[in-house]
Formats: structure tokens, C-alpha cells, sequence
């Protein structure tokens, strides 16, 4: 009877930690201003949403951000107005510097509004660095290019790129002339998070075992 209770016991509390588990938040920025430090590019713009006119494809810029908070705080290219039409090469919102290495996986993710032309007139790209190297997570393509009028989520498991180094960067280029103006990216709420679990589930289970040990004692006892 003993054995069997010990293997009840070890059965209840894996199936609670693991019901426990949930996605605990590491890093969050939702651009309420740059204080965090992330480096703007050519265009890149961080500011209070704004609505833009003029674009010849696509919907314009949002004029409310994604965030709960009232801070109506985004990261954007020319926020309020299109990107310019000029062929350029890539130009980026990078990020501050994340230690993430010690964490056994990570996601990130984040809201994006963006309205782009096609390749190869326009693309866009979202990277990683892993300490030495960006990795590329996304890159947009060819027709018909991309429509958005509302937040959109994105998300990406980067376990395989964590290091104590860890960046992310959006871009954009203008890869031809003839480019249709566009109300281009608008950025939110980018989180990095990891999946661990919350002991407090497993401490209770033994707590609650130990309750029905002490009582069935006493019932014992009581014979």
C-alpha cells in the first residue's frame, strides 16, 4: 500500500508541475519612448501612433497602438506618413542587448501593422543575433506585397539562437525604382518570454499528501 501511494504521490505532482507550466515574460518593450535604447535607423521613428494619408497601396499607418497601457507608444518608419520611394539598402530598428542564455527557451514575438510593396521593389526582414552572427527569422516576398489594418501577432521560437548577446532588428529596403509609397511598418509590444514552471502546484500536491498521510494515521489510530 505504501508503494503504491509513492507512486500516486510522484504521478500528482508531475502532472501538476507540468499543468503549472506557463509563459513567463523575460524582456517587454511596448515603445512608450526610447529609454530602453534601441538604435533607429534611417526612417525609423519611435513616437505616439499616428495616422498617415497619401499611400498609393495598402492601408495607412494606425492611429492607436497594441499596448493595454495609455502610453500610445509605437516603433515605425516615418510614423504618420509613408516611407520614402528612393531605392536604398536595408535600414533597421535594432534592439538593445538581451541575456537570455541561461533560460531553457525562448520566444519571441511581438505586433506588427505593416503595409509594404512586393519584391523586388520593397522588402522587409526580421533578424536575430545570437552573440555573432544575425540570423534571418523572416523576409517578406513577392506579389502582391502586404495589406494590414489591423495588429497582427508574430511569433518565433529563437531557443537555437540564445545567447548572453542576444538582438532582434527589423528592416526594410527599396530595392527598384517605381515603388508604390506605402505606410510601411508599425511595431508593438515586442516580449521576449520562456516556458517555466511554477513550483507552487507541486508544493501544494506534497502538501496535500502529507495532509492525507496525517489523517489516515489518525484514522488508524482511532481503530
Amino acid at each position: 500500500m505504501q508503494r503504491n501511494i509513492g507512486v500516486w504521490l510522484v504521478i500528482f505532482i508531475v502532472f501538476a508541475w507540468s499543468r503549472s507550466a506557463s509563459a513567463d515574460i523575460v524582456y517587454q518593450e511596448e515603445f512608450t519612448n526610447n529609454s530602453a535604447g534601441w538604435t533607429l535607423g534611417n526612417e525609423w521613428m519611435i513616437g505616439s501612433a499616428t495616422a498617415s494619408s497619401g499611400q498609393a497601396f495598402g492601408n495607412p499607418d494606425p492611429s492607436q497602438d497594441h499596448s493595454v497601457s495609455a502610453d500610445n507608444g509605437v516603433a515605425g518608419v516615418k510614423i504618420g506618413g509613408n516611407a520614402t520611394i528612393s531605392v536604398h539598402p536595408f535600414v533597421y530598428l535594432v534592439s538593445p542587448v538581451y541575456d537570455l542564455a541561461a533560460y531553457p527557451d525562448v520566444t519571441f514575438s511581438y505586433f506588427r501593422w505593416l503595409n509594404s510593396d512586393h519584391t523586388p521593389f520593397m522588402q522587409n526582414t526580421v533578424d536575430v543575433f545570437n552573440g555573432s552572427a544575425w540570423n534571418n527569422l523572416w523576409t517578406s516576398g513577392g506579389f502582391p506585397g502586404l495589406e494590414e489594418n489591423a495588429w497582427t501577432y508574430q511569433e518565433f521560437d529563437v531557443t537555437a539562437h540564445k545567447s548572453n548577446q542576444m538582438q532582434v532588428r527589423f528592416g526594410f529596403n527599396i530595392g527598384s525604382s517605381g515603388v508604390f509609397a506605402v505606410s510601411s511598418w508599425n511595431v508593438d509590444d515586442v516580449q521576449f518570454s520562456t516556458s517555466v514552471p511554477e513550483p507552487g502546484s507541486a508544493f501544494a500536491a506534497i502538501g496535500l499528501w502529507a495532509c492525507l498521510m496525517v489523517t489516515r494515521r489518525r484514522n488508524r489510530a482511532l481503530r
